[in-house]
């Protein structure tokens, strides 16, 4: 195990002559150049295999370099993924062969402050006919959008303190509130969204915690070299929770978020949020949620709105295995008057078509299943049905299904998983039929 957090080790912080250059700069210029001002070397094939050899020629002496005497905690996260996408909007359908490495490590606590810093690289290993949003080399519009940038980039650098109560973080993190419908990492994806910020948890009493986020930078999920990959963002982020186990959970948050460079996406957010599940005996419980936000204009943005976010969800589990119906609004009368959510990622369905929401708003109805397949140990499925409308008329925009596969590979290694998800968009009166296809297997401790 050793040999192998090494030879991850030398992906991250030395793959190849073609990245070490890079690498250094982007550790000096991270804090002091926009992301207009940096010049990401394309992720080729040439430049994987390279990496690869290096990895594997370097691997030991890494692991030796990074944790000599066992004081810290190494962490690692290798992802493999092959997605395809056929959008009848576009020319060609896109296919994306992608790799994640990312190697974190944290030190030993020093009367409950420690340091913490994760790399992480992203590659193509093979087809990579693909569409990256906003991004200087690969925002090819003959492909569908696949949000999977190549680069390397610095994942998390912070330092944080942990008591019992209490738990301080200053520097690159990733930030999650609730259900991270408006705030979250978007972990599906290759590339995690991050934030350059100080953020406290205060747990005064047990069952009730307050978190606070103050944020001077965003990192998008399409790279720091793509035009909005990196934004400046004065966010103050409030959130109060109650918990009681075996009942459920009551939040209250209230999200302020600042774009200096781009006033007009300047939001404040305020909202409750109410969720389950209401444990019935040591088999069964009922789940629920339901939720009610509103959205208003913030900051320097020009252009006065305001728009609400509803949710209710009911359903029950059994053993792992649940089923749910959800209903959730998203506002939207114009362009300029519509609900934004632009730090929450792959909602509404694993077709990707509503991480905008429309200038008529969306109304969706959902009903899902998940959970474990009797007698296959390791093996879950899910299934997710969908229903999508205009808020503020009456068209129908689509439907959409969704079916997921996951096997943990426990007689091998429970750390190492292996799966596939497929989704098909059918399209009415919204965007083009699209099918979404993806094979995966990740690794991590």
């Amino acid at each position: 195990m050793s040999y192998l957090v090494g030879v991850i080790l030398a992906l991250v912080i030395g793959a190849g002559t073609t990245w070490a250059g890079y690498l250094a700069f982007l550790l000096v210029t991270d804090r002091i150049a926009p992301a207009s001002a940096v010049i990401t070397p394309p992720m080729t094939s040439r430049t994987s295999a390279v990496a690869v050899v290096v990895m594997l020629t370097l691997g030991p002496v890494a692991q030796a370099a990074a944790d000599p005497d066992g004081a810290g905690e190494t962490s690692l996260d290798l992802r493999y993924r092959y997605e395809y996408v056929d959008d009848d909007a576009a020319t060609f359908a896109a296919q994306a062969s992608t790799v994640r490495a990312a190697l974190g490590y944290q030190t030993r606590s020093f009367h409950g402050l420690r340091a913490v810093g994760q790399l992480a690289a992203v590659g193509t290993l093979g087809p990579d006919f693909y569409r990256v949003p906003m991004s200087p080399t690969q925002d090819n519009m003959a492909y569908p959008t696949v949000p999977d940038p190549a680069g390397v980039m610095v994942d998390q650098a912070h330092v944080r303190f942990d008591a019992s109560w209490l738990t301080l973080k200053l520097g690159r993190q990733e930030l999650a509130f609730n259900d991270t419908r408006f705030v979250g990492p978007g972990p599906w994806r290759q590339v995690r969204q991050t934030f350059d910020a100080a953020s406290v948890v205060v747990r005064p009493v047990d069952g009730v915690s307050v978190q606070y986020a103050l944020t001077g930078r965003v990192n998008r999920m399409t790279g720091r070299d793509a035009r909005d990959g990196q934004q400046l963002l004065l966010g103050h982020l409030v959130n109060a929770r109650y918990e009681r186990r075996g009942r459920g959970s009551l939040a209250v948050y209230d999200l302020h978020l600042d774009y200096l460079m781009d006033s007009t996406s300047s939001t404040n957010t305020v909202g409750a949020r109410v969720e389950g599940p209401l444990q019935l005996d040591a088999d069964w419980s009922l789940l629920y949620a339901a939720e009610l936000a509103r959205q208003t204009d913030a900051g320097t943005n020009p252009n006065p709105f305001a728009a609400g976010y509803y949710l209710a969800e009911a359903g029950a589990a059994f053993r792992g295995f649940s089923a749910r119906v959800q209903y959730n609004v998203r506002e939207g009368d114009g362009a300029l008057d519509k609900l934004s959510t632009p730090l929450s990622h792959a909602w509404d369905g694993w077709s990707e078509k509503f991480e905008i929401t429309p200038d008529a708003g969306l109304r969706t109805m959902s009903v899902s299943l998940a959970g474990p397949v009797p007698r296959v140990r390791g093996l879950s499925v899910s299934a997710a049905y969908h229903e999508y409308w205009s808020q503020s008329t009456k068209a129908h925009y689509g439907r959409e299904q969704d079916l997921g596969v996951e096997y943990r590979l426990g007689r091998v290694d429970p750390r190492w998983t292996a799966g596939s998800r497929v989704s098909f968009y059918d399209a009415d009166q919204l965007h083009a039929d699209t099918l979404r296809m993806s094979v995966y297997t990740a690794y991590g401790f």
